[in-house]
């Protein structure tokens, strides 16, 4: 048998410490990791969801759906509208610029949406109403927790469902609708006498049903 020269033994020495230290390389060198596919790919970064006070309800089929807030400031804000000039007041909805809010009397509410007269300011018994940028009307209500549910998931054809113009103690969250889509043929005067309250308050209801 031949025996190995110097060069021969060295070259075998440095090939076995070679094949040794793979196993160390292929646990912590990281582009050895990702030629095997250990290493992690890192995820694109996104930026966290921002979450707004003003809540949009997904559209569900053929039913009524509208939007909730914790203020009208916030809904007002939400809606890109502003007050109207106290120059427009009285004249019909349809005169009333884009990104416009004022106030309706709700006995003109159970009639035509264009011929709707609104004012800039008004007492509590009369409902908001948002003429929206994109030409959309909304009606601004409340309405007690259990309606708040039935507007999440969507109202559905001749649902009944009545809104009041202020808060109050059996209706404390704020809705917006598409008036569009509803008929209110009766509105009605709710005297409220309220504890902490020095003088009884007036407010409307205004019973509707979806179209």
């Amino acid at each position: 048998m031949r025996r190995w020269n110097r060069g021969e033994k060295i070259g075998a020495v440095a090939l076995v410490a070679a094949f040794a230290a793979l196993p160390a390389a292929y646990l912590v060198v990281p582009e050895v990791r990702r030629f095997f596919r250990l290493e992690r790919e890192p995820m694109p970064f996104t930026n966290p969801v921002t979450t707004s006070s003003v809540s949009s309800v997904p559209k569900t089929g053929n039913k009524t759906v509208g939007v909730f807030a914790r203020s009208v400031g916030e809904l007002r804000k939400s809606n890109s509208v502003t007050r109207m000039e106290e120059t427009e007041s009285g004249k019909p909805l349809r005169e009333i610029p884009l990104g416009s809010f004022g106030f309706a009397n709700p006995i003109d509410l159970r009639y035509s949406v264009e011929d709707l007269r609104l004012q800039p300011y008004s007492p509590e018994d009369r409902f908001e109403v948002h003429n929206l940028p994109n030409g959309e009307v909304e009606l601004l209500g409340y309405v007690g927790p259990e309606t708040l549910q039935r507007v999440r998931s969507g109202l559905s054809h001749g649902e009944a469902i009545t809104f009041f113009s202020d808060r109050w103690m059996a209706a404390s969250n704020l809705v917006a609708v598409p008036l569009g889509r509803f008929d209110c043929p009766r509105e009605r005067i709710v005297p409220l006498d309220e504890p902490n309250q020095k003088s009884r308050r007036i407010l409307s209801a205004l019973d509707c049903k979806t179209k």
